[in-house]
């Protein structure tokens, strides 16, 4: 079975996006080379401090960090760790509405 594509941004879309940019900060501030998400994801495990620190002041988080995090982002997750663990509901699974035909599912546990 072949799948085929029906959409793909065009490079322009691709370089003007905020996850684009956010990349290019961490290739230029870091001397890294992430020739695909894949990597950047890899180096995001490898530096689970830098990273979350980075992207906490990229995305110019409104907020404080608690006192564990601002040590140097000591979590696991950073500070999504921390809004996860707090989060008195928990995990939540969430279906979107979707064509008939095809299921919208986004799984966040």
């Amino acid at each position: 079975m072949n799948a085929e594509i029906l959409w793909s941004p065009s490079a322009e879309r691709v370089a003007n996006a905020r996850i684009s940019q956010f990349t290019q900060l961490l290739r230029e501030k870091y001397a890294q080379s992430f020739p695909n998400y894949h990597a950047l994801w890899r180096w995001s495990l490898a530096n689970k401090e830098v990273f979350w620190r980075e992207l906490w002041q990229y995305t110019e988080c409104v907020g404080e960090l608690g006192e564990r995090h601002r040590k140097a982002f000591g979590g696991a997750l950073g500070p999504v760790e921390e809004v996860v663990r707090s989060n008195p509901v928990g995990p939540r699974r969430h279906r979107g509405v979707a064509p008939e035909g095809v299921e919208a599912r986004h799984d966040l546990d």
